[in-house]
């Protein structure tokens, strides 16, 4: 939940990432799934990132949401413990 997520009709995107162990942001794929976009919900579907160092006893990761509109980019993160 939030606000400000704008019209999924633009150019938005959810994308999930976690820091390396020098700091540096790591992007996973897939991005995760949209299931609906409106302005103060969004809902996806999160891939099995097993693959990666992350989870239970490891790193959290985060989710980023990326919004284009017509007057900027708003950018709001989600971290997940």
């Amino acid at each position: 939940q939030g606000a400000l997520f704008g019209d999924r009709t633009v150019t938005s995107n959810v994308k999930a990432y976690y820091f390396d162990q020098g700091q540096n942001k790591i992007y996973m794929t897939p991005d995760p799934a949209v299931v609906s976009w409106n302005t103060n919900n969004i809902q996806i579907t999160m891939p099995d990132y097993g693959g990666y160092p992350i989870g239970a006893g490891s790193s959290p990761f985060y989710r980023e949401v990326n919004v284009s509109t017509k007057s900027g980019r708003a950018i709001v993160y989600f971290h997940i413990l």
